[in-house]
């Protein structure tokens, strides 16, 4: 019965009856809710979390993604100084799965014996996906996880996931031929022998089998150039239909479909490879747009034109002699020949083009999710977080792309989170770091962490109920690779803080760096030797001694 008819049929008593039994009925189901395991952090009124991690993508690279900004910049907020102080993907996405410095989760690097083979079970059973697990969220993995994932077990499923669609090792980094472990069941797209080929790389890595870097381009000789060079298939096929951000998309909406009416609040996070480059095809020799792009962008990003001027003052920097040692060698980019036969820059040009095509197709992507939620009603009680793992160098100083190094662009990287409770179209530029995401979204949840926290709160941080930081610790715990021979001249641990002011770096070769960034915003005079400085520099090299072994609420330096 209505409660109008309820209204016209019973007398003043009856309806307050009526009304008393309905009280005590949602008590007895309320009370039945809080009970139990976990009881407390029941319920839908925990909103869901949609994480979304691009990979490898700079700040100022959102300005490609117009739809993003609308839909999420426009009404979220913005952190305009996030970074990731190892700006490398295993200890970054670490980094976010446990709210701890590189130096307490202890994944040091992409490749074995670091990686994902490299964390122990126990320290897989205490990350963030667990802990919302077991409060009762659904959770879900789609696209990349950590570096080294699946090449020993491709069927195999981390603790943490309800719903699982994982990539698996290098064909992560490949846009049309790649292996996805669906919930225990490998999926392959494109070419079969190019993905076996290269599997057949990953795995002598994943076993130590390749003892120096020169191992590993005998190995990339052997089972990629020189079985496939010169066939059609040397970089596997490319059916439109395939394309990787668009088949991770698909798999995120169908997740939000299949979850949202179930009650429970959920907990996607959606790692597709845009704008990483495609590293095998690379390595065995393929010089065209990298990352390739979806069919329907190949002709706009054939068509873009790159004006001089909107390269920032530090692309191909014309006097790098300040810089340490180990970079200040570096050609200017039309002498360098990383890539036979291209130059330094023609390759870049290729980067910029891959790489745009990559970030409209995850654009599309987030369109697509934020309509899908807003048609299932979810859209007032969902929280989007988007984010890049690490920044990327396009010539700056003279690096042709990569990451790993402490300058801004391979540092900062973009951040906007949308939700209830969160202020619209706010930027926030207070210094903040990767390692405040778990916090942040353990709080949203009302969730406990398993593992002592290094970062804030970013929600109460917006509110102004958590002091700003002075400094964040920048941190590369070991090289980048540990094989030897690896060729990059910038391979060096380091550690150092970033300030509002200041940027101090001490490379673990001897190396300083000392950067003004309030005068100085692109890092072009180093005054680590300027004696005019050497207060400065003394302050900031003991602060950065004192951070980089800080644990918990010591690593928040106010």
């Amino acid at each position: 019965m209505r409660v109008d008819e309820i209204r016209r049929t019973a007398g003043p008593v009856r309806l307050l009856m009526v009304g008393l039994v309905a009280f005590l009925c949602l008590a007895v189901i309320s009370g039945m809710q809080a009970t139990g395991a976990d009881a407390a952090n029941s319920g839908k009124a925990r909103p869901n979390i949609v994480f979304i991690m691009s990979d490898d993508q700079r700040t100022d690279d959102m300005k490609w993604m117009p739809k993003t900004e609308r839909l999420l910049g426009e009404v979220g907020t913005t952190f305009t100084r996030l970074l990731a102080p190892f700006p490398l993907c295993c200890p970054a996405r670490m980094s976010v799965m446990t709210g701890q410095y590189p130096h307490n989760h202890g994944v040091d690097g992409n490749f074995p014996p670091e990686g994902y083979y490299g964390l122990s079970r126990k320290a897989q059973l205490n990350t963030l996906p667990v802990w919302l697990q077991r409060a009762g969220y659904r959770t879900s993995h789609i696209g990349k996880y950590l570096n080294g994932y699946g090449v020993l077990k491709p069927s195999e499923i981390p603790p943490g996931w309800t719903d699982w669609h994982g990539t698996i090792d290098q064909t992560s980094y490949d846009m049309f031929n790649y292996w996805v472990n669906d919930n225990g069941t490998v999926t392959k797209y494109g070419s079969d022998p190019w993905n076996e080929a290269v599997m057949t790389v990953s795995r002598k890595v994943a076993n130590q089998e390749v003892t120096d870097y020169n191992d590993l381009k005998f190995s990339i000789l052997q089972n990629l150039i020189v079985p496939f060079r010169g066939e059609n298939s040397i970089f596997g096929e490319t059916d439109p239909d395939d394309h990787q951000v668009d088949q991770m998309a698909n798999r995120a909406v169908q997740f939000v479909r299949r979850s949202a009416p179930k009650g429970a609040p959920f907990f996607l996070q959606f790692a597709p490879p845009a704008p990483h480059r495609e590293d095998l095809p690379e390595s065995a020799g393929y010089r065209g747009i990298n990352p390739r792009v979806p069919e329907r962008y190949q002709q706009a990003v054939e068509q873009l034109e790159f004006p001089a001027e909107d390269e920032l003052p530090s692309f191909d920097e014309a006097d790098i002699s300040d810089k340490p040692g180990l970079l200040a060698d570096f050609a200017p980019l039309a002498d360098q020949v990383n890539a036979p036969p291209l130059s330094g820059l023609a390759q870049l040009e290729n980067y910029r083009r891959g790489r745009i095509g990559n970030l409209w197709a995850l654009d599309d992507a987030v369109a697509r999710l934020v309509a899908e939620i807003r048609d299932a009603g979810e859209l007032g009680n969902t929280i989007f977080i988007f984010h890049s793992d690490n920044g990327w160098m396009m010539g700056e100083h003279r690096i042709v792309g990569d990451k790993y190094v402490p300058y801004e662009e391979s540092l900062l990287v973009p951040t906007i989170i949308r939700g209830p409770g969160w202020p619209s179209g706010r930027e926030v530029s207070h210094l903040t770091s990767n390692i405040d995401l778990a916090r942040t979204i353990l709080r949203a949840a009302r969730v406990k962490a398993g593992r002592t926290q290094d970062g804030i709160d970013l929600r109460r941080l917006t509110e102004g109920k958590s002091k700003k930081r002075k400094a964040i610790l920048i941190e590369a715990t070991r090289s980048l690779f540990v094989l030897p021979g690896f060729p990059y001249q910038w391979d060096v641990p380091y550690h150092g803080v970033r300030t509002d002011r200041f940027k101090y770096v001490k490379w673990s070769n001897g190396g300083e760096e000392l950067y003004d960034l309030a005068n100085d915003p692109y890092e072009m005079k180093n005054l680590a030797s300027d004696p005019t400085w050497s207060a400065t520099r003394a302050r900031l090299l003991s602060l950065a001694n004192r951070l980089k072994s800080c644990k918990g609420e010591a690593c928040v330096s106010r």
